[in-house]
């Protein structure tokens, strides 16, 4: 039987840790590549977006309307109207100023109510 055949005790940690520092170094890779990946993911996404924002803000400009703040008194919170220049009418209102007048007569009549019981 040939003892020099068969590794010693040292000889056996010393190959497991360099077979450890192989594996770590390929996992690091992996990892930066993954890193690499998601930070140009996340470069395309911003990307997209800016690029959308700026044809949407130039789809407004062509269709010369204006945002207006209007104040409710009842409520006495601000909504806005989306208004057309040219002809000076309401296109939109964000949120719509009936909804905003039957939530107030709805705190109001509620109020009533409270007022009454007490």
């Amino acid at each position: 039987m040939n003892v020099r055949s068969i590794p010693t005790h040292s000889q056996l940690l010393q190959r497991n840790q360099e077979q450890l520092g192989a594996r770590s170094s390929v996992q690091e890779k992996v990892i930066k590549e993954e890193v690499l990946h998601s930070e140009d993911q996340i470069t395309n996404q911003k990307e997209k977006l800016t690029k959308a924002t700026e044809s949407m803000n130039e789809i407004l400009r062509n269709l010369e309307t204006s945002l207006r703040f209007q104040f409710h008194e009842k409520l006495e919170e601000y909504y806005v109207t989306i208004v057309d220049n040219q002809t000076d009418q309401v296109i939109k209102e964000i949120p719509p100023r009936k909804m905003l007048d039957l939530y107030a007569s709805i705190i109001e009549s509620i109020g009533i109510m409270v007022d009454d019981k007490i």
